[in-house]
């Protein structure tokens, strides 16, 4: 049956009633998939593993029955962290979620309420109020009703700030009663933390005291005998790793007590060896307080004095005697002063890792850590020498590490050159693009561009149209429903591959742009360090990915900007090609 024909949809509607129904029709058909979504579901440590309304479970439950009848998400991951604190923000998922968020794999995140994002006012208020808008990234806290699209009203305006500010006073007092406690128990000489130390179990039947564990006590008994027999903390790991004796980080998880991965294949290394050998928990005594954290008085992580310290003797019972314990620290000060006689102190010597969590092995892929060295030489002079080494191999995991040590001041040169070439290699090459682009051929391509995409906006517009009108002509009995969703089916078709090309086009217009950059937020980049001279820790990780470490003249650098580069290396063989 021929279809009815009509230049405007709305005229012929007869009461608002109808108006509505369509335009609701309307709306539905024509809305985008524009929302790649993340959920992220946080639980604090005190709350972990409960069953409650508190749990993971139902956190995510609540996320995915948010976004199901919304056709406007599209579902790219859900990132959980489990007994994670909300006062910090260095969170594994959430750094991932940021991480992807920034590479511009979600542009919409959602939370079950503001307290899942955090506890942190400031750094909250950060997020949601620079980094977010900054990323274009819409942020939706479901129990707040809270959505930065829509948040234009002055209640919002002051609600969400204030929800942020009474979640962060909650952990302020959380903290605090914490710290209390603790220090509390610290007095009374019980052992506060997490997992026992290596050769104890947690007592089941009296909070805060620790029995030994005989399975692996003479383990602990064999180390320090040891030492006492002189053999070095790094020959000791060797000889236990020989012996496939779990090392403290395996053996907690072969039991359970840790569930990361990364402490399955974790073996005996010098640290160990030497943090265990120095512990006084082996002859019964109780030290703790060594390090302090409190959100509440604005302390991360910081190491205390020793006159600060807890120490409750005889709590427990002990594995060493005191006299064998008593040796082992005579030989470990010995050491210790010995070391210090040859490569001296490093109170005025402080270097700033500036490639920290960049810098890797090009042999066996471990990280490489700085090492710091004075050496003093016949004549009392010292020499200050600083250089990067494989951690598997100064820690005696993988002695069989060939990779050359590099000094740092070799590094800095090779890392600073090719930066500085990067660098003036992405400027060069949006300057090029720029001059191919004021081509008359290339003008004139842009502008017939311009005309296609206008020429498919149209016709994209009058396929809306056309789609208002096919479920009026059905309501009107004009044609079948079976013919009404053929028709539709062929229209919607053919808007989805307009879409698509309109897209394609206009990516390739940007190409021919007479002010062509990669972005604006990498160009401004690219000229804030173009007349750069010298490394910073803020320049390396700006730019830098990683650096692998092949030998001491020879470095693999992956930039972070890299894909924008290749980008623009393409561009300019491909307008060569065209320009030939």
């Amino acid at each position: 049956m021929a279809r009815k024909k009509r230049t405007d949809a709305q005229m012929i509607l007869s009461d608002a009633n109808e108006a509505a129904e369509i335009n609701s029709y309307f709306e539905a058909e024509t809305k985008e998939m524009s929302y790649l979504t993340a959920l992220y579901a946080r639980l604090s440590v005190e709350d972990s593993g409960k069953e409650d309304g508190y749990s993971l479970e139902n956190q995510i439950c609540l996320l995915q029955d948010y976004i199901k009848e919304k056709e406007e998400f599209s579902l790219y991951k859900i990132y959980v962290d489990n007994g994670q604190s909300g006062v910090r923000f260095d969170r594994p998922s959430f750094n991932e979620m940021i991480a992807d968020m920034r590479a511009g794999k979600i542009n919409c995140i959602i939370v079950k309420d503001l307290s899942r994002l955090g506890r942190n006012y400031l750094e909250a208020g950060n997020y949601m109020e620079k980094i977010f808008p900054f990323f274009h990234v819409r942020f939706i806290s479901i129990m707040d009703h809270y959505d930065s699209l829509n948040n234009s009203t002055l209640d919002e305006g002051i609600t969400v700030p204030l929800k942020n500010i009474i979640n962060e006073s909650y952990a302020i007092d959380i903290s605090r009663k914490v710290s209390a406690i603790n220090d509390a128990r610290r007095k009374r000489g019980e052992y506060i933390y997490f997992r026992p130390p290596y050769g104890y179990l947690s007592d089941p039947e009296k909070s805060g005291h620790l029995i030994v564990d005989r399975e692996v006590a003479d383990n602990v008994k064999m180390i320090f005998t040891w030492r006492a027999e002189g053999i070095s903390p790094g020959a000791i790991s060797r000889k236990l790793n020989a012996q496939q004796i779990p090392s403290p980080h395996m053996y907690f998880y072969e039991k359970g007590m840790v569930k990361s991965e990364r402490y399955k294949d974790k073996r005996w290394t010098r640290e160990i060896v030497d943090g265990l050998l120095r512990n006084p928990v082996y002859i019964g005594n109780m030290v703790t307080g060594k390090e302090r954290t409190s959100f509440a008085e604005g302390i991360h992580r910081k190491k205390m004095p020793k006159e600060s310290w807890f120490v409750t003797e005889n709590t427990h019972e002990a594995i060493i005697s005191r006299d064998l314990f008593g040796k082992v620290q005579n030989m470990i000060d010995a050491a210790a002063k010995k070391y210090e006689a040859y490569c001296g102190s490093y109170k005025d010597f402080e270097v700033e890792n500036i490639y920290r969590g960049h810098i890797r092995c090009g042999c066996c892929g471990a990280a490489m850590h700085m090492v710091r060295i004075q050496r003093k030489r016949k004549r009392k002079d010292i020499k200050n020498m600083v250089f990067y080494d494989c951690c598997n191999r100064t820690r005696l995991v993988s002695p069989e590490c060939k990779t050359s040590m590099i000094y740092k001041k070799a590094l800095d040169a090779i890392v600073l050159e090719e930066l500085q070439n990067f660098i003036q290699k992405f400027v060069d090459a949006e300057k090029v693009i720029r001059l191919m682009n004021m081509e008359p051929e290339v003008v004139r391509k842009r502008r017939g561009l311009s005309e296609d995409i206008r020429k498919k906006r149209t016709r994209l517009t009058k396929l809306q149209n056309l789609n208002t009108e096919l479920y009026q002509d059905l309501k009107e009995g004009l044609f079948s429903e079976a013919e009404y969703l053929r028709m539709k089916a062929g229209y919607n078709e053919e808007k989805n591959l307009l879409e698509k090309q309109i897209e394609e086009m206009e990516k390739e217009q940007k190409m021919y742009k007479p002010d062509y950059c990669v972005s604006e937020k990498v160009h401004s980049m690219i000229q804030k360090y173009s007349d750069t001279k010298e490394l910073s820790a803020e320049l390396v990780n700006t730019f830098i990915e990683s650096i692998i470490v092949l030998d001491k003249e020879h470095i693999q650098i992956r930039y972070t900007f890299q894909e924008e580069m290749d980008g623009l290396m393409q561009i300019c063989s491909r307008q060569e090609k065209e320009g030939e």
